[in-house]
């Protein structure tokens, strides 16, 4: 993992300072690197100095949405629920987050109880980060049927009203469009782009350094042709 400086240090402002978003929207190219960077945030040494902040430690939570797509509502949040839950280490009874639909409760209620005790439960003083990666799925299940189109005002009034969690969203630049409005407007924005010439050749170079000798003119058409896109 190469360079981002500048995007740990958006992060940095962003969840540390003394005010804050309650969500961050990051976005890029395909296999730009957006979610290695979330990889970083969440167990990663770039990410470490974030959630071993003495001011306001992160816990991050990762989830990819690709891992709930195709379900139906009840299912995806219920689904969702237990994910966060599990990747937060925090022990639920099984009547919490049901694997079934209980008649007295609806979905949407499991999943609001599970931030209500996920907040109540996490240290004094930290911030815990939800990583939705893919973040597009949501509209693919909308267009397919399988989500009700009211998700996306229940999930805006999580992200504005929740004091102690922030969401960090992440998908490609069709989140900038006119459907994602509701959301992405309370969203601070990062774009990922290309690394520069010097972190290009330090991905080059770097992982075989001693075994393959790589010519200056080699480092050269690769950062013509890629134009520093890390997975090319």
């Amino acid at each position: 993992y190469v360079g981002r400086e500048d995007v740990f240090s958006w992060f940095h402002e962003n969840l540390v300072g003394a005010t804050r978003p309650n969500a961050l929207l990051l976005y890029g190219r395909r296999r730009i690197g957006k979610t290695s960077t979330l990889y970083q945030l969440v167990d990663g040494e770039r990410g470490r100095y974030l959630r071993e902040n003495s001011q306001r430690p992160i816990i991050p939570i990762y989830v990819d949405l690709q891992r709930f797509a195709g379900r139906p509502t009840g299912e995806w949040l219920r689904r969702l629920s237990r994910e966060i839950c599990n990747r937060a280490n925090v022990s639920y009874t099984d009547c919490s987050i049901p694997d079934h639909v209980m008649e007295e409760e609806s979905a949407y209620t499991v999943f609001d109880r599970c931030l209500d005790q996920l907040e109540q439960s996490i240290p004094s003083g930290s911030l815990l980060l939800l990583a939705l990666d893919e973040f597009e799925q949501i509209r693919a299940g909308i267009d397919a049927g399988a989500l009700d189109l009211e998700i996306l005002p229940f999930l805006r009034s999580q992200i504005q009203h929740r004091s102690r969690i922030a969401f960090v969203l992440c998908g490609s630049g069709a989140l900038l469009g006119e459907f994602w409005w509701p959301i992405v407007d309370l969203a601070a924005r990062c774009e990922l782009t290309g690394l520069d010439h010097d972190q290009t050749e330090i991905l080059i170079r770097t992982p075989l350094d001693g075994t393959l000798d790589i010519e200056p003119e080699a480092v050269e058409l690769i950062w013509q042709h890629t134009g520093g896109h890390p997975y090319l």
